[in-house]
């Protein structure tokens, strides 16, 4: 029973609505770098990757296939 008091009595003590103090090294903190990879025209034109707007719309068709794409600095 005491179980089932302190449970949530330590969820409730860890939720304040202090917001968060701002950091003094700020000036320190490094940017992560991005996950995106840059694909040259050329490299866009031999494979016949195109891009478009984004849309909403309901999935028609799916094609699902065994592989794995890798990334070659060389391409």
């Amino acid at each position: 029973m005491k179980r089932l008091l302190i449970i949530p009595l330590i969820c409730l003590q860890a939720c304040t609505n202090d917001t968060p103090s701002d950091h003094a090294d700020d000036s320190q903190h490094v940017d992560m770098p991005s996950n995106k990879i840059l694909i040259p025209p050329a490299v866009q034109s031999n494979l016949g990757i195109t891009f478009a707007t984004v849309e909403r719309r309901n999935v028609t068709d799916s094609l699902r296939v065994p592989g794995k794409f890798e990334y070659l600095p060389s391409a």
